[in-house]
């Protein structure tokens, strides 16, 4: 799945929660690293990791796939939910995606 479209799957902490059931079925919410293949792209592909089995870098490379550790998947979620909830204005999957990328890039 590319980054952009999980953005749907992960609006609400329930939400977040069954989807990524059918992703790591043996890892806990709280303890699971998003990372993209190749580059911090909106169309890049999304993985995702168990904390504890993947080094804690920005850079990171598994099974000979170089990917961009973006942020721990609950920070994730909750940075979605509060541009989904942005008082007056409705961002697009695609528009969050975008801020939360820029976001990475420059501020974090």
């Amino acid at each position: 799945m590319i980054f952009f479209e999980i953005i749907g799957h992960l609006k609400s902490i329930e939400k977040a929660q069954n989807f990524i059931k059918s992703e790591l079925l043996n890892a806990e919410f709280d303890q699971i690293d998003t990372c993209l293949k190749g580059s911090l792209e909106v169309r890049s592909e999304v993985r995702f990791f168990d904390a504890e089995t993947i080094p804690s870098s920005l850079l990171v490379e598994i099974d000979r796939e170089q990917l961009v550790n973006l942020f721990p998947l609950n920070l994730l979620q909750e940075m979605i939910e509060e541009y989904e909830n942005i008082p007056g204005r409705k961002l697009t999957n695609l528009e969050i995606a975008r801020k939360i990328l820029e976001y990475r890039m420059k501020d974090a």
